[in-house]
């Protein structure tokens, strides 16, 4: 199912938003609810990332949040900078309650049944991400809307989505200087604001690539990744674009793989749900025999 191609380019509002919210399951909102009130129990001073990192650097979106460790393209920070406002605890409470909002409305958006977010959350890369308060729920807010603006979010960590450039590039047809027009001037702007923060990030990237956390499949997945990024192409679905990305950085932390994991399972929820059942029971069996 290729439900993007239904949705018309450049068209975003408000009621639109609204009535995707609507659509998500009551289930949905209640496991968001435990998430939220689990993440107060569990995580009494708050995620670990997003007290070391992210809240740090949200409320020190200016002039130069990667001084405390953020590495976002700077305006990830000033958007995050309400929640950097609030108590750690708090606010990685409202992350990852948040986190199952986005997930769902994701593999609404992607053809698949909005309960499929709950075991993709379920799961190793779910837990390090509820754990350490991340933000890949605001990265994959860009693929909920397509007019220009979309491109910033998934910019905030492109080793998530950004291969959907791909496809919505071919959507987009004779409008591709519109469709890139708003990322382009952000941009420009963001270089006045933060000047030559690109560069800033640059130099803090080895220490990332030789980190123990780095989960990348770097050089070994580039094969498979420029098979989708070609098979999106092909098709023109968000989905295997967002599926090959991983596979085509050297870093990547376990939670930036749930973008590819809600694509594919959005694709095939019972054969997922298999998997995910599968899983459990090997490590638990692991564990405990």
């Amino acid at each position: 199912m290729n439900s993007s191609k239904a949705e018309p380019l450049f068209t975003f509002s408000y009621s639109d938003f609204k009535g995707k919210l609507a659509q998500i399951p009551l289930g949905i909102w209640l496991f968001a609810l435990i998430v939220f009130a689990g993440s107060l129990y569990l995580f009494p001073q708050g995620g670990f990332d997003w007290r070391n990192d992210i809240g740090p650097g949200a409320r020190h979106w200016w002039p130069a949040p990667w001084d405390e460790g953020l590495i976002l393209a700077p305006w990830g920070a000033m958007i995050l900078s309400p929640l950097g406002g609030l108590p750690d605890r708090i606010a990685t409470a409202f992350t990852n309650g948040l986190s199952v909002i986005i997930f769902a409305l994701v593999a609404r958006r992607l053809g698949g049944p909005a309960w499929i977010a709950i075991p993709v959350l379920i799961s190793p890369a779910g837990y390090w991400l509820f754990q350490n308060g991340q933000t890949e729920w605001l990265v994959l807010t860009g693929l909920l809307f397509l007019n220009g603006f979309d491109l910033l979010f998934l910019m905030l960590k492109p080793q998530v989505a950004i291969g959907v450039l791909i496809p919505r590039l071919k959507r987009s047809g004779d409008r591709w200087k519109q469709y890139l027009l708003p990322g382009i001037v952000v941009f420009a702007v963001s270089l006045v604001i933060w000047p030559l923060w690109p560069l800033k990030i640059i130099e803090i990237a080895p220490v990332l690539t030789a980190g123990t956390w780095n989960s990348a499949l770097w050089p070994w997945g580039i094969p498979l990744g420029i098979f989708f990024l070609w098979y999106s192409w092909k098709t023109t679905e968000d989905r295997w674009a967002v599926a090959a990305t991983p596979f085509l950085f050297p870093y990547l932390n376990l939670p930036n793989y749930l973008g590819m994991l809600i694509a594919l399972a959005s694709r095939w929820p019972k054969l997922s749900i298999f998997i995910w059942g599968i899983m459990w029971m090997a490590g638990l069996g692991f564990t405990f025999l």
